[in-house]
C-alpha cells in the first residue's frame, strides 16, 4: 500500500481519536452541569451519594464480558502472557499485511518486544486498583462537592 494511504489512514483514526476526546469533554462539562442542577434545583445535596452511585454504574461497562466471548479470550491472553492478535487470514491481501507491517515499524511493536515482559500477578493489580480506586473517589467526591457550591 503506497505511504500516502497509509498517512492517509492513520490521519483519519487520529482525527477520529480526537472527535472522541472532544465528546468526553463534552459529556463531562454536560455531566457537571446536571451535578449543579440536581444540587441547586432539586436541593439533593447528597454529593458523596453521587459519586458512589456514578463510579458504581462503571460497572455496567464490564457486562460486556459476559456477552461477548472475544473480550473473554483477549482478557484471558493477556493475563497470559498469549498474543491474543488473531492469526494472519489467508484471505488477507498483501497491502493490508504491508500496512500492518508499516503500522507495526512506525510504533516500534514487534511480538518480540512484548513477549519479554511479564503480566502483573493478581496481588499487584489488586493493589494497584485500590489505590486508584481510593484516589477516583476522593477526586470525584471533592469534584461533586464543589459543583454543589458553585456555579459552573
Amino acid at each position: 500500500m503506497p505511504t500516502s494511504t497509509v498517512s492517509a489512514r492513520l490521519g483519519t483514526r487520529y482525527a477520529f481519536g480526537l472527535l472522541l476526546i472532544l465528546l468526553v469533554a463534552c459529556i463531562w462539562v454536560g455531566a457537571s452541569e446536571l451535578i449543579q442542577v440536581i444540587f441547586t434545583t432539586q436541593n439533593f445535596d447528597k454529593p458523596f451519594f453521587l459519586t458512589y452511585f456514578n463510579t458504581g454504574i462503571f460497572t455496567f461497562w464490564l457486562s460486556g464480558f459476559l456477552f461477548r466471548p472475544s473480550w473473554r479470550k483477549m482478557a484471558l491472553d493477556s493475563w497470559r502472557g498469549k498474543d491474543s492478535a488473531p492469526p494472519p487470514s489467508p484471505t488477507k491481501s498483501s497491502d493490508q499485511e504491508m500496512e500492518f507491517v508499516s503500522f507495526q515499524a512506525e510504533n516500534n511493536t514487534t511480538s518480540s518486544s512484548t513477549s519479554t515482559q511479564q503480566p502483573p500477578t493478581l496481588k499487584q493489580v489488586v493493589k494497584a486498583a485500590a489505590f486508584f480506586c481510593l484516589i477516583w473517589m476522593a477526586a470525584n467526591y471533592t469534584f461533586n462537592l464543589r459543583c454543589g457550591s458553585c456555579a459552573v
